[in-house]
């Protein structure tokens, strides 16, 4: 079991430097190198963990989850749409890998991180927010994005549903939710699954933003993965990540523009 386990950690870091060297294509503009890259490290990854022998190790299939979410991104038709409708048109596919993914995964492993409120920590759930529209603002500081576009107040909210549930919550279910759990039970050893998680995570952010940024969403995936371990339940993670997606994205955009505010009063008359 010790060498089967060594034999994992050295798969994950393989997998891992591919990931790497196909970001670093694909920054570069070499796309079809990079999209060549990701396939491969796909297919090897499925052959390895379905057929692997003695004992199949189908925990480590999520490793496959960078190659799913950059080749959906770069071979969907989504040129002409704006990021925010680009991305919830990726999360119907990979939302559907997710659940594929959790269904294989459960046959070895029943129990799964919950996503239940818990009323009683609604006080947890308000700090959380705070200190992820905190990270936001700090995310902005580095890079600030504009605004998704001019819009009717539906349009407005529609963006906001984008990035809570296409961005916030499917990412976490897969990173956090999905990813973290099946290497955790793999590896037992939670802070290694959590820092696995985390390096992937930042290094699909490569090339979003100087280093400074990438740097900081490290420590904020960093500080996810082990809110997810100490509490085994999405809800806070979510809510964190959701907090600092609409700060980022939205609400600081919003303020720096002077449509904003026509926005917001729209909304007001249209409620």
């Amino acid at each position: 079991m010790a060498l089967d386990r060594v034999e994992s950690w050295v798969v994950a870091a393989a997998a891992g430097l591919v990931a790497l060297l196909a970001e670093v294509l694909l920054i570069q503009s070499f796309v079809l190198s990079g999209i060549t890259l990701y396939s491969v490290l796909l297919i090897l990854l499925l052959l390895y963990g379905t057929f692997r022998w003695p004992h199949p190790q189908h925990e480590l299939l999520v490793l496959t989850i960078p190659a799913v979410l950059r080749l959906m991104a770069y071979t969907l038709p989504l040129g002409n749409l704006s990021p925010l409708f680009a991305q919830l048109v990726v999360s119907v596919p990979v939302g559907l890998t997710v659940v594929t993914y959790r269904w294989l995964l459960e046959q070895q492993w029943p129990k799964w991180p919950s996503f239940r409120i818990a009323w009683q920590q609604f006080p947890l759930y308000l700090l959380l927010v705070a200190a992820g529209a905190a990270g936001g603002w700090l995310l902005y500081q580095f890079q600030q994005p504009a605004l998704p576009g001019p819009g009717s107040p539906l349009l407005w909210l529609f963006y906001a549903f984008v990035l809570v549930a296409a961005m916030a919550f499917l990412e976490e279910w897969l990173f956090r939710g999905i990813m973290q759990n099946a290497l955790t039970r793999l590896w037992h050893n939670r802070f290694v699954a959590g820092l696995v998680v985390a390096l992937i995570y930042t290094t699909l952010s490569l090339g979003q933003g100087p280093w400074p940024y990438i740097l900081l969403i490290f420590v904020m995936a960093l500080a996810l993965s082990w809110l997810r371990q100490t509490t085994n339940n999405l809800v806070g993670v979510t809510v964190a990540h959701a907090a600092a997606n609409l700060m980022f994205f939205l609400i600081l955009p919003g303020m720096s523009s002077a449509s904003l505010l026509a926005h917001l009063l729209a909304l007001g008359v249209f409620a």
